[in-house]
């Protein structure tokens, strides 16, 4: 991070109330060495000459400014399609062109505008040009993919670092408005955001109603209460080796008398003001760094304390949600009736987390949290009901979670306890197979119980080809058996009666997607699906077609879309509600371990399903902006994984993944992951 205290106050005429071309413009009137033409900023506190680079036929330029001026390394990516036009001549025969590692390098760097690029295009190619400015994995412009719109009447873009708008002329000026997430809350003391536009000073400004919002006309703040943020010096060398990322970011320290955890409790914006104490820049506040220094940075804190269920003194419920400003417990019995008294108000304490014990809860009940916090995808505060992260049992689709002992009788198979694990020699000596538990007896044609095809009640068969074929390997050698994701999973629906698979009739097919193609043909509906893919010809789209229409009602996914970690998925089990799916899982793990296998489990601790205020995002209602991560100038949640992607850099993530694996491993015998 940068000492804000550096940060250069350029010379100019005054400044432009604008969020990105603030800084170009206050340059305005420079001279460059560029060879260029004179663009009229009519309208503006005062007209002066600007220089932009000369351009030939058939070629536009894009500008990227940061405040910085340090363009070492940044380039753009560089790729024709996806709905935009070509370019070519030499841009297309660059050896950078559509190189990631080796983006294409600016052309020079403008005084005025920052660092350029003059890009050749293929004439009546059409209306947009994609790019992305890039430095390794670090995007300039935030998470989307930039286009230069053909349509302007210019050539030259301009861009600038941290603001996600490509604009076309240079006088133009933005509406300062709130954008993306590019200030960071390091630590209890310190914040870190370098604004991108000319300004004197910094405020963190908080609000428990987020009633935050910028008056245009007046370019000042109404609501909620501003702190003034001073310039800091240096950092500790564990701030650099937490955050990398933020390397370049000013830093800033708040007031000492500021409550940060009831500021944390709120909508926080940062603002940026010029000197005339006009608001310039704005963003939201990325709060990981300091949840994790307040709650876990010390002894005995949220990190050393057991979350979820625990049955010591009672039923007790505990979760962590130190930005919430209110938790309460929904109960429900075995019917999913709702009990009186309830929702019941948690009590949340010191280290964040709410707790409850009693409140007519008992074994094998049903509960939801009722989280009330500020979101910063809403940018309001909002009431999310939410099951817990820490669920043990759920109930079937994952609706609600349930009060679940795993040392209990009712969730153990008989024999549970009592029965052996085979042993090893050394880890050298493992031989594995994998396998997917629907797949493992999917089409099994000797099952003593037909209600446990694609279950893990398939393992528990005595003769079945599937356990003969297991009996086979294990004689050559094989020892350990590797199943893929067995964790609750979020896109299959758990309700059999629900599902169309390959032996589905059409009937049923068209009785839950009635507008499916085969409906309305003269295809005898009491066929199965596998029938009707069977008679179509392989030269046709029939059958691809037919598919695509089963696609989001089949059983078929290799579980790689977490909703809760520490679950058995319910579509494995012949009946998934409650404690079943715990003893058909144990069940099935048990019955490997008598045919001489180790069990091994593949986790996928690394993404969830879902974030934000969708209905199958969990961790991201309880601690908005927490357990995912974010882009650090966007503030959107990452999804390299495939999907949206866990941040167990952060220390209640990793508490949470580690919590997890124990009980896989000590209340279900996973031997290893």
């Amino acid at each position: 991070m940068k000492n804000s205290d550096k940060y250069p106050k350029r010379a100019g005429p005054g400044v432009i109330s604008s969020l990105a071309l603030v800084t170009a413009l206050a340059l305005a009137g420079c001279n460059t060495s560029d060879p260029g033409v004179t663009v009229d900023l009519s309208g503006q506190e005062r007209m002066v000459e600007v220089n932009t680079v000369v351009l030939e036929d058939y070629q536009v330029a894009i500008y990227y400014r940061r405040e910085d001026g340090d363009y070492d390394g940044w380039g753009l990516h560089l790729w024709n399609g996806e709905g935009c036009g070509d370019y070519a001549g030499a841009t297309l025969s660059s050896p950078h062109f559509g190189q990631w590692q080796d983006p294409y390098p600016y052309t020079g760097i403008s005084d005025d505008y920052g660092a350029y690029y003059v890009l050749d295009y293929l004439p009546d190619s059409g209306d947009c040009l994609n790019f992305i400015v890039h430095k390794g994995n670090d995007k300039a412009l935030g998470d989307n993919n930039a286009s230069f719109d053909l349509s302007q009447p210019s050539r030259h873009a301009f861009t600038f670092h941290g603001q996600s708008k490509v604009l076309y002329e240079a006088g133009a000026t933005i509406s300062v408005t709130l954008t993306g997430a590019a200030a960071h809350w390091v630590d209890k003391d310190t914040l870190a955001w370098t604004p991108g536009v000319n300004f004197a000073s910094v405020e963190l400004y908080a609000s428990d109603t987020a009633g935050i919002s910028l008056d245009e006309s007046s370019k000042q703040i109404s609501g909620g209460q501003g702190y003034l943020l001073s310039p800091v010096a240096t950092f500790s060398q564990s701030v650099y080796d937490k955050f990398p990322l933020l390397s370049e970011f000013f830093g800033w320290q708040l007031p000492s008398d500021a409550d940060v955890r009831g500021l944390l409790k709120g909508q926080l914006i940062a603002v940026a003001k010029n000197d005339a104490g006009e608001v310039v820049a704005m963003t939201q506040v990325q709060i990981p760094g300091v949840l994790d220094d307040v709650y876990t940075g010390g002894e005995n804190d949220a990190d050393e304390q057991a979350l979820g269920l625990s049955f010591d003194n009672g039923i007790a419920f505990a979760l962590w949600a130190p930005t919430a400003q209110s938790v309460k417990l929904q109960l429900f019995d075995e019917n999913f009736q709702v009990l009186g008294g309830t929702p019941v108000p948690m009590t949340e304490d010191e280290n964040g987390i709410w707790r409850h014990t009693g409140g007519g809860a008992a074994e094998q009940y049903y509960y939801r949290y009722e989280v009330t916090a500020y979101h910063p995808v809403s940018n309001q505060i909002e009431t999310m009901v939410v099951t817990d992260p820490y669920s043990l049992s759920l109930s079937t689709n994952s609706l609600y979670s349930q009060v679940v002992d795993l040392s209990s009788d009712y969730s153990q198979p008989d024999g549970w306890n009592g029965h052996g694990v085979p042993a090893i020699a050394a880890p050298e000596d493992i031989i594995i197979y994998e396998a997917h538990v629907r797949d493992f007896s999917a089409f099994e044609q000797n099952l003593s119980d037909e209600n446990a095809r694609g279950k893990y009640a398939a393992f528990t068969e005595d003769a079945s080809d599937g356990i003969n074929h297991l009996k086979k390997l294990k004689a050559a050698g094989m020892n350990h058996f590797h199943l893929l994701p067995v964790f609750d999973i979020a896109t299959v629906n758990e309700n059999a009666d629900e599902l169309v698979d390959l032996q589905s009739t059409v009937s049923h097919l068209c009785s839950m997607n009635s507008g499916a193609r085969i409906c309305s043909s003269d295809v005898d509906q009491s066929q199965t699906v596998a029938q009707v893919l069977a008679s179509y010809s392989p030269e046709t789209d029939e059958a691809q077609a037919l598919v695509n229409e089963i696609r989001s009602l089949d059983s078929f996914n290799w579980g790689y879309d977490p909703f809760h970690y520490t679950v058995p998925e319910g579509s494995y089990a012949k009946n998934p509600q409650g404690v079943s799916r715990i003893k058909e899982f144990r069940e099935m793990v048990m019955a490997l371990h008598e045919l001489g296998y180790r069990v091994v489990m593949d986790v996928v601790y690394n993404h969830t399903n879902a974030s934000g205020l969708n209905e199958r995002s969990v961790l991201d209602k309880v601690v908005p902006g927490y357990y995912h991560r974010l882009d650090p100038l966007s503030g959107n949640v990452q999804m390299s994984t495939c999907c949206d992607n866990t941040a167990t850099e952060h220390k209640m993530m990793a508490k949470l993944m580690t919590d997890s694996l124990v009980i896989w491993a000590r209340d279900y015998r996973i031997d290893g992951f």
